[in-house]
């Protein structure tokens, strides 16, 4: 079967169109409806799976977790390892400030118990009156802030206790406390669910606030490399601007078009799919640089029968990725592993279909113009 060559037609830039307006597409479906989510991993949260030996009424979950957590998310699932419903909750407010606030108990404690090492140094050598007095003030000083942070743990927590006068003691109880809500609060939660579902086993994932937050601003990093070294790295092979930047937009359009379609499909933003996007960098690094290599160091036949061959070339790349990363996401869906899952639907759709869109639409269209314009320059004549 013989492939039309587009390239040789001289309305090839109207390719751009098609990228361009999936682009513009995107950026409505990740900002503005129905907007991309981010995961538990990025959000902070609970992540609660519940197994079950009978049929599961995610109607009647729902209804018995409304009163007590009515954010719940529930979703029901069934695979070889048995059936049951996943629960995701956004983090406790309550919780996050208790926990932050036994964070500061903890740096406090590890303060008083070096000021009080540093008083009995100064008492057991009492020559100096003035340092004795320091010590003793900053003993104090620590031991009230201590007992303060440890109160405030305790009336996050709930907790009705009343506060040792005892500064190291306080931060016993206001840890213990904290231990005893984090607990009550899944307690509630699973006694909710055994209400509407019988529960045979569960597990917790929780996600703080604090760990979410370090979790973005590392992936923005990465991102943020991984796009800085690649173009170096390419502008290094190719020498000239032109070419980088047309290798550089393509990543860019496999990624951003990618990501719409996650919004589209309902695919969370976690550290799972992150990681399936910055392969996506690589795989659109490997089409355009087989491209670009093809059409400017390669002199046999022209420039867009060249581009052609190598698009045959890609296609068979796109459909491996396709399939193996096709295989990985059913097997994920059916076993229940959601990192399988997401990983194998964004590289399915981005390093198969979109990355086939971006090189051939974006990229092969800019290298043809940057070459044709070239040959120009050199043949003014022709």
């Amino acid at each position: 079967m013989k492939i039309p060559n587009p390239y040789e037609s001289k309305h090839y830039k109207k390719l751009f169109v098609i990228p361009l307006l999936l682009l513009l597409a995107s950026a409505y479906l990740i900002f503005v409806s129905p907007g991309i989510t981010s995961g538990i991993d990025l959000r902070g949260g609970l992540l609660v799976t519940v197994y079950s030996d009978s049929a599961v009424d995610v109607g009647a979950v729902k209804q018995a977790l409304a009163a007590r957590y009515p954010d719940a998310d529930v979703s029901p699932f069934e695979n070889p390892t048995g059936r049951g419903v996943e629960i995701q909750l956004p983090v406790d407010e309550a919780l996050v400030r208790a926990e932050e606030s036994l964070t500061l108990v903890h740096t406090l404690d590890v303060n008083l118990t070096r000021s009080e090492v540093e008083l009995a140094f100064w008492q057991q050598n009492a020559s100096n009156a003035t340092a004795l007095a320091n010590a003793q003030a900053k003993a104090n000083a620590a031991s009230s802030a201590l007992l303060a942070a440890a109160g405030k743990v305790l009336a996050e927590s709930g907790s009705n206790k009343v506060l040792p006068q005892d500064a190291h003691e306080a931060a016993a109880l206001a840890d213990n406390e904290f231990t005893a809500a984090k607990q009550g609060y899944r307690d509630g939660l699973i006694a909710a669910v055994s209400g509407a579902v019988q529960v045979r086993s569960s597990s917790f994932k929780e996600i703080g606030a604090s760990l979410s937050k370090f979790f973005v601003s590392k992936t923005q990093e990465v991102v943020l490399w991984a796009f800085l070294l690649s173009g170096i790295i390419i502008f290094f092979i190719f020498r000239s601007p032109a070419p980088s930047l047309a290798v550089f937009l393509g990543a860019f359009s496999d990624i951003s078009i990618t990501m719409g379609a996650m919004a589209l499909f309902g695919i969370s933003l976690s550290l799972a799919s992150i990681a399936a996007l910055l392969m996506l960098i690589g795989f659109s690094l490997d089409t355009d640089v087989l491209l670009t290599v093809r059409i400017m160091k390669r002199k046999e036949d022209t420039a867009p029968k060249r581009a052609l061959e190598a698009m045959k070339v890609a296609i068979m790349m796109n459909l491996t990725s396709m399939a193996a990363f096709g295989v990985l996401s059913v097997l994920g869906y059916w076993l229940q592993i959601p990192t399988y899952t997401q990983i194998g639907l964004v590289a399915f759709i981005g390093g198969g279909i979109v990355d086939f869109v971006a090189t051939w639409c974006t990229n092969a269209p800019l290298v043809l113009w940057f070459v044709e314009r070239k040959e120009k320059k050199m043949h003014p004549a022709q």
